[in-house]
């Protein structure tokens, strides 16, 4: 089911005053779009040579990203609409948070740095054949950003961002794709990012904060 929720129900405008004469810069628009889960989201997990899916719906409700050796390997993948967002808008910046369920670093370790990939996948199927799920395991990138860590154990329940301001610029660029969608791979160790939105809390899911005019 699409979940396309506006943190605190609202979407708002800050305005930032210009220098000098009492002029104003635009109103800069901030939409918060929450991942559209269910099949939208979930993680492919390849282990000995086998490939295996397991959707956002699907308990215990996370988002796996984890690599322990080239054969051992889950790799995770988010859905945000941007259907709020107006083809002709001036992207100033988008960020992604991720609410952290779980973090295991490698032996040694006190993190695990994620790498995510603007990509485009169709909705997840456990039902899909080996050859279709190694195919999205392994969909080419449209872009690669930099890594960012999650640290053990401070990040645990707490919120990670990362920045994605070229990847929704580049999905907004007519024609505009419908949806910003990012796979998330590991450097080591494990991460599982919470997604089950509570709309009583607005807690509980990864989301795209937007900034544009």
């Amino acid at each position: 089911m699409k979940r396309t929720f506006l943190l605190g129900a609202v979407v708002f405008a800050l305005i930032f005053a210009g220098c000098g004469g009492g002029d104003h810069g635009p109103a800069i628009i901030v939409t918060d779009i929450v991942s559209e889960g269910g099949a939208n989201d979930g993680d492919i997990t390849l282990s000995g040579g086998t490939y295996s899916i397991v959707t956002s719906d699907q308990s215990p409700n996370t988002v796996v990203v984890d690599f322990q050796s080239p054969t051992a390997e889950t790799r995770g993948f988010l859905t945000f609409s941007l259907a709020s967002i107006p083809v002709d808008a001036a992207i100033q910046r988008a960020t992604v948070y991720l609410p952290i369920f779980d973090v295991t670093p490698m032996s040694g370790s006190s993190s695990v740095t994620l790498f995510p990939d603007m990509v485009e996948f169709p909705p997840l199927n456990p039902a899909w054949s080996q050859a279709t799920m190694q195919s999205v395991f392994s969909t080419p990138f449209i872009l690669q950003h930099p890594g960012f860590s999650v640290l053990f154990p401070e990040d645990i329940a707490a919120t990670v961002p990362f920045d994605a301001t070229d990847a929704v610029i580049e999905a907004n660029r007519p024609p505009a794709l419908a949806t910003l969608q990012i796979r998330l791979m590991s450097g080591g160790g494990l991460v599982a990012i919470d997604d089950l939105y509570d709309a009583a809390t607005q807690t509980g899911a990864p989301v795209l904060r937007v900034e544009y005019f």
